[in-house]
């Protein structure tokens, strides 16, 4: 009986943690009080920093399934609806049932929550820009012009948004292997190198996956890219 109930508890809290939102600051709201506006139920939402100053002005991207979402520096494009904070920092977010991200991107931060986590009053804190700067080295070697990018780590927010919300940051390194990415949003990522691809007819650049890493707010991560053993050219058939 009791490593039955240890077994159930340790069910519950992994089943907690992946329903988590990753950055996510909400305050407790109100799970039921909402205005209704026909027959959708509008909650009312406050966007603020984390030493409590309303974010005025502002906009909130909602990105569903029907309208994807491109994160290009500090603004974001698309989306399925975009919303406006008032002079006091809040805005009204329509809950018809189905699950979006709910965005905000501006000089001072970034926040990426979703609209099932969010309940009447709740308040969403805009995190301060990450920064990136590393070395990319095969071996002892520093890799030069090699093309790097950033994306979410979609299994720590969320593998159903995956396709709704892309991000545009691409650089390459210079003579000494050296790479930086400005405005990185504070949660986990992935680092990952691009080549063309070989065939004409496919139009997406291949990318492999190179380190997973976690951007705490306003830190500046300094990492290396380091590819162990040789490489090989050859051609597959």
């Amino acid at each position: 009986m009791v490593a039955l109930n240890v077994t159930v508890a340790l069910v519950s809290f992994v089943a907690l943690i992946l329903d988590a939102s990753p950055r996510t600051t909400a305050g407790e709201g109100t799970s039921v009080s909402a205005t209704k506006l026909g027959t959708a139920p509008v909650i009312t939402i406050q966007v603020q920093t984390p030493d409590g100053k309303s974010l005025s002005n502002v906009t909130v991207v909602g990105v569903g399934p029907s309208a994807k979402a491109t994160l290009n520096g500090t603004s974001i494009a698309g989306g399925s609806e975009r919303m406006q904070t008032d002079t006091e920092g809040r805005f009204r977010l329509t809950l018809n049932g189905t699950n979006l991200a709910v965005a905000v991107a501006a000089q001072v931060g970034f926040n990426l929550s979703q609209s099932r986590d969010l309940t009447n009053n709740s308040t969403i804190i805009v995190q301060p820009w990450g920064r990136i700067e590393g070395v990319r080295m095969n071996g002892n070697r520093p890799l030069t012009n090699e093309r790097l990018c950033w994306e979410f780590n979609w299994w720590c927010l969320g593998t159903e948004m995956w396709e709704w919300f892309v991000t545009r940051n691409e650089t390459s390194t210079d003579a000494r292997g050296r790479f930086a990415f400005e405005h990185v949003p504070p949660t986990e990522i992935v680092m990952r190198e691009l080549h063309q691809p070989q065939r004409k007819e496919n139009k997406t650049d291949l990318s492999v996956t190179l380190q997973y890493i976690d951007v705490e707010p306003g830190e500046t991560k300094d990492i290396k890219l380091v590819t162990a053993g040789r490489t090989v050219v050859g051609r597959l058939v």
